[in-house]
């Protein structure tokens, strides 16, 4: 069995390379900004926890979560404009969000205990709206 079973090569053969679409990214950019740094996706716990959204000092950013941190983690990429990032996220897919796929740089990773580790998904950022809409 391997060491990062999450990364193997069936389960990234499997996974989405359905694009989020312009909808749920313009939802999620919407619900971030709303939140304004009190809330976002992220995961929270001791150590690595994958990458998560936030929006601080007026910017969404992908940040890379670490002991649960999401405002003092490295910021992979910003936004300033929330239209970008719609635009961006639009054209993602459980695949390209894993890290796996080359042609998108800014995600991929050689790392097998990155690739698909924790990182955002489809299912993640529907959960997130959905959650949103009950409070």
């Amino acid at each position: 069995m391997s060491k990062c079973p999450w990364s193997d090569p069936e389960k990234i053969a499997a996974l989405s390379r359905t694009e989020i679409g312009e909808q749920l990214a313009a939802r999620v950019a919407a619900q971030l900004v709303a939140d304004n740094g009190q809330a976002g996706i992220w995961q929270s716990h001791q150590s690595y926890c994958g990458h998560g959204l936030v929006f601080a000092d007026g910017k969404i950013c992908l940040v890379s979560v670490h002991d649960g941190d999401v405002l003092y983690g490295p910021r992979l990429l910003e936004w300033q404009q929330p239209d970008t990032f719609v635009i961006w996220l639009s054209r993602q897919s459980d695949f390209t969000l894993s890290g796996a796929d080359r042609s998108v740089p800014e995600l991929f990773t050689k790392s097998r205990f990155r690739r698909n580790n924790q990182r955002l998904t489809r299912a993640k950022l529907e959960h997130y709206v959905l959650d949103s809409a009950g409070r």
